[in-house]
């Protein structure tokens, strides 16, 4: 890998790991009495449920499934695992689902996070996915990738 390409999947390894740790806050603001700068206004959906209601506890939960799935996919990043993609992906959807109902209660910076998950929805359903800046293990590994994608999302795996 050439020494740019490298240090362009350290940085974006680390912006995922430190994502990730940020969405570490929504479960705590839900789950503790520590309030992690969050406004205590209510949810998109009425007014009377707050991220210490029941539900926002249990959105809780989806802030914390979101700060794994990015943790994961940035060391997956470092580690050249073919997986990191599909985590990264994955925990951008989560992320979103997690912050967008509590849009008026989040912070400014969650509310640059849920671009960032757009952008890498963006970047990794693209069909050139920056492959010279963030290269497969291997040749083939993309193709095999995309391959299980395809499969993924027809709904093979899941018939209904």
């Amino acid at each position: 890998m050439e020494p740019l390409a490298m240090i362009f999947s350290y940085v974006v390894a680390a912006t995922f790991i430190i994502h990730g740790l940020a969405h570490a806050s929504g479960f705590t603001t839900a789950w503790t009495s520590k309030n992690a700068s969050f406004k205590d206004e209510p949810w998109l959906f009425s007014k009377g449920t707050t991220l210490r209601s029941r539900t926002g506890r249990a959105f809780g939960l989806v802030w914390l499934l979101a700060a794994v799935l990015l943790l994961a996919s940035g060391i997956g990043l470092l580690l050249r695992g073919l997986w990191w993609p599909t985590l990264a992906l994955i925990g951008s959807v989560v992320a979103l689902v997690a912050i967008v109902p509590w849009w008026r209660a989040v912070v400014l910076g969650a509310k640059v996070g849920a671009a960032f998950d757009l952008f890498t929805i963006a970047v990794l359903i693209s069909p050139t996915r920056m492959d010279y800046w963030l290269p497969w293990p291997d040749p083939s590994a993309r193709t095999r990738h995309l391959n299980v994608a395809a499969v993924a999302s027809s709904g093979a795996l899941c018939p209904t």
